[in-house]
């Protein structure tokens, strides 16, 4: 008798345990294919959605990746749009998954709204800035002849002679900002900081560091080559650097031989101590000279590529020279907000010995 009892209790616990083991397997497969739908419907149906760029600022040739959601995975009819109408193919970028795409800035591309597209799906649109360096506007100067000097400046003004530059020049219309140098070289060593004024407290060496890293930056042949404190200068380079001396100068006068380009009034050509409040100035605020150049005059002054030596001109080639072998001060150029008018003459020469307080850069480059 106990022993029956003992059967029918077993086979009952028996049967409820298999009861139980089959509720839980359907319950299983009920939650895992419930969970397995609700996690891809929404895959299937859900347009991309972009959530942040790997840099908010970037130039041309940088990989930009971007981030989001529902992006595909290699679809292909994947599309990264631009603003512009112009787009990336899948086959243009280095990475597509379901979460981020990468690729490189291709050159000329303008700022603004990007979206992807992939299998008819269109996501929404984040503005992206991209540095394209048109604002680096150039003003073509042609090869030409001057009179470089003046009979009525100082010693090492003379002798007046002339010279031939042989190359023409794409000169930067305005001072290297702040904005661009800080973008390039990731500091800014100005004293009164914005972005729309010129860099200024540049030492030489920092603005040659500056033009090759420009130059790399757009794929163009770096001017100088630098091994520790001594830079030799590639004159035939493509890519940005310093004007010479002589460059400067050419630039400035513009075709004339005053001490001021343009209108030939300082008050409206440029900024010097009697008009600034001994504060560098936003660039393109006065007119420009006869070439379409602002601010050669005043503002801040001009790192030039030679060594500066007061008699060089003695003895100074008659075509493209490019300044002294060797020497212990480079040459700046225009005068500053803190100097008087004088500094301020086309043909005015001084060094950069205690006045990179108020030394920024002219960019130029080869037309040829």
């Amino acid at each position: 008798m106990f022993f029956c009892y003992y059967q029918k209790q077993r086979k009952t616990r028996l049967d409820i345990s298999k009861s139980f083991f089959y509720t839980l397997i359907t319950f299983i497969i009920f939650f895992s294919t419930s969970c397995f739908e609700e996690n891809t419907n929404p895959f299937l149906s859900e347009n991309p959605q972009v959530f942040s760029f790997s840099k908010d600022t970037i130039c041309w040739k940088e990989e930009l990746t971007i981030y989001g959601k529902e992006l595909g995975l290699l679809p292909e009819d994947g599309e990264v749009i631009f603003e512009d109408g112009s787009a990336l193919k899948v086959s243009d970028c280095s990475r597509w998954n379901h979460s981020s795409i990468s690729f490189i800035v291709p050159i000329d591309t303008k700022s603004g709204y990007i979206y992807i597209k992939y299998n008819g799906k269109i996501s929404n649109k984040l503005y992206l800035k991209i540095i394209d360096l048109s604002f680096i506007e150039a003003v073509p100067v042609p090869a030409g002849e001057f009179q470089m000097g003046s009979l009525y400046g100082l010693k090492n003004e003379l002798p007046l002679h002339s010279v031939l530059l042989t190359k023409g020049l794409f000169v930067a219309k305005y001072e290297v900002s702040q904005f661009l140098y800080e973008y390039i070289m990731s500091e800014n060593p100005s004293i009164r900081k914005s972005d729309f004024l010129p860099v200024h407290n540049i030492k030489w060496l920092d603005a040659i560091k500056f033009c090759n890293a420009l130059s790399k930056r757009l794929l163009l042949d770096s001017c100088y080559e630098i091994k520790g404190d001594v830079v030799e200068f590639d004159y035939s380079a493509n890519g940005f650097r310093l004007p010479t001396e002589a460059e400067w100068e050419y630039c400035c006068k513009a075709g004339k031989n005053g001490d001021f380009g343009g209108t030939g009034d300082l008050d409206e050509m440029g900024w010097y101590n009697k008009n600034s409040g001994f504060l560098v100035q936003p660039s393109g605020k006065k007119l420009p000279n006869d070439f379409g150049i602002c601010d050669m005059h005043g503002n801040v002054s001009e790192c030039c590529w030679d060594w500066y030596q007061e008699k060089y001109y003695a003895d100074s080639p008659a075509a493209d020279p490019t300044g002294p072998e060797a020497g212990g001060r480079r040459v700046v150029r225009g005068g500053s907000v803190a100097d008087g008018n004088d500094f301020a003459r086309s043909s005015s020469r001084n060094f950069d010995e205690a006045r990179a307080k108020y030394v920024g850069i002219r960019l130029v480059r080869n037309r040829e």
